[in-house]
């Protein structure tokens, strides 16, 4: 097999680099730059007669901590090769991302005399995976906002029919193994319709805003609360015999008896049966 003479292999080597797809730099041990390939230039905006003689740091944006830094050069001082990322800075100012591997380069004697760097725009990857990923939080949004939905009544927050059943059989099925007292309190706005159509459905609407307020000011933290049906409230009591549900029936009562609807607007006393 033809060997190719050390003149031309290092002729081949150069054209190789200059023809090259990726980024490559060559610097001194202290990091000035002393040979950048066309594609550098092509990424970067520096011609080579720009850019050599500078430091490489000329290309950092500041935006990655110094810890990314300190790791590169203990790495490199220490003889091994390092692989990350780059957010870098254009000449223009433009920020790009690069993948990159910086190795050192030994003399004979294992002295590090140059480090090389290799390294290919991934900037339109990098904004790719951050469309990916927002398209992922928007979907992730979507999908717990349904889900909420299916759990909370979209006007009043209260817990919908669907899961105040869940809720309701949870209860019993534990009452019923511990032989706990659970109650179950209903509750219905009086003249909800003459309201509706007296005032208007927006009134209306306020109205079981409010009631749903008031309700869960009124019974306690652990107590289920349900928009059942339009104007039907259903209150969960668990751990709560007769006594203590006439009694918690008597404050949510005497609450409605002195609450002021819509205050300020129509001012309406409003009773739950």
């Amino acid at each position: 097999m033809h060997q190719p003479s050390p003149g031309s292999l290092a002729e081949v080597l150069m054209r190789a680099m200059e023809q090259s797809p990726v980024i490559v730099i060559i610097t001194d041990p202290a990091g000035l730059i002393e040979y950048v390939n066309p594609m550098f230039c092509l990424v970067t905006g520096y011609s080579s007669d720009e850019i050599v003689g500078k430091p490489s740091r000329i290309l950092k944006s500041d935006v990655l901590p110094s810890t990314v830094y300190a790791g590169l050069w203990n790495k490199l001082i220490n003889g091994e090769d390092w692989k990350g990322e780059f957010h870098n800075r254009r000449k223009n100012g433009e920020l790009y991302w690069e993948a990159a591997t910086i190795s050192p380069i030994r003399n004979k004697e294992g002295k590090t005399e140059h480090y090389l760097k290799i390294a290919e725009d991934i900037t339109r990857q990098k904004a790719m995976e951050a469309e990916l990923k927002e398209a992922e939080f928007q979907r992730d949004r979507l999908i717990e906002e349904m889900r909420r939905l299916a759990v909370r009544d979209a006007l009043t927050g209260l817990y919908s029919r669907r899961a105040f059943n869940d809720e309701l059989n949870q209860a019993w099925q534990i009452g019923e193994r511990r032989g706990l007292p659970l109650s179950l309190l209903m509750l219905d706005i009086d003249h909800f319709k003459v309201l509706n159509d007296t005032f208007g459905h927006q009134v209306g609407d306020q109205i079981l805003i409010e009631t749903s307020h008031l309700i869960r000011a009124t019974v306690r933290a652990g107590d289920i609360v349900s928009r059942y049906g339009g104007d039907e409230i259903a209150v969960i009591l668990p751990l709560t015999g007769p006594e203590e549900t006439h009694r918690v029936g008597e404050r949510l009562l005497y609450a409605f008896r002195k609450n002021i609807f819509c205050r300020g607007i129509h001012d309406l006393h409003v009773m739950v049966s």
